[in-house]
């Protein structure tokens, strides 16, 4: 992945959109387009800050901690659901 020089010449990497798709994916280290995750968890772990994570429609059920900077995009709320079972 191509990177940026921060201020002090420490390297910062891009932001990415990674994808998630619970029928199509298979949990991989790059969650790209071609080759989607299966689970969001997967996608936030392998994501890095400012990144953006592209959720197919389904029921995706999971619980996450969140402890970086991303953006999660469904595609809507009656298509995309994020069902953590009443835990966390």
């Amino acid at each position: 992945m191509a990177g940026l020089r921060g201020a002090a010449g420490s390297r910062v990497d891009a932001a990415s959109t990674r994808y998630v798709d619970i029928f199509l994916g298979v949990d991989n280290e790059t969650c790209s387009l071609a080759e989607p995750c299966k689970t969001v968890g997967k996608a936030v772990a392998v994501a890095v800050d400012g990144d953006t994570i592209q959720i197919a429609s389904g029921v995706y059920e999971e619980n996450l901690i969140l402890t970086k900077r991303l953006t999660l995009l469904g595609a809507g709320a009656e298509e995309t659901i994020l069902d953590g079972k009443g835990e966390g």
